[in-house]
């Protein structure tokens, strides 16, 4: 892993605004959001329903094109869930979510 500043790897932009609403907003995930991603993905309610990405693949994801993780937050900036796309690159084709 190269970092190049703060919560970022090569190969990742830093984080920006997708959409917002009148209660939450979207934006793209960085590596800082990491452990917020971590806590979302392992808590006992969810666990069952997601799956779990190990440090290096979500580094390497960061990266990668075919993928989109995302922070759902409050207008405070207060973190409240996540959002991961694959398939970005052939929507067309196929788009997990």
């Amino acid at each position: 892993m190269q970092r190049i500043g703060v919560g970022l790897v090569r190969g990742q932009e830093p984080p920006r605004l997708l959409t917002e609403g009148g209660r939450i907003r979207i934006r793209t995930a960085g590596l800082a959001d990491e452990p917020f991603m971590r806590m979302v993905e392992t808590e006992e309610d969810n666990a069952r329903w997601v799956g779990h990405w190990p440090l290096p693949w979500r580094i390497a994801c960061f990266g990668d094109p075919d993928f989109l993780q995302c922070i759902i937050e409050r207008h405070d900036g207060a973190p409240v869930g996540i959002l991961i796309f694959s398939g970005m690159t052939h929507p067309e084709e196929k788009l997990q979510l």
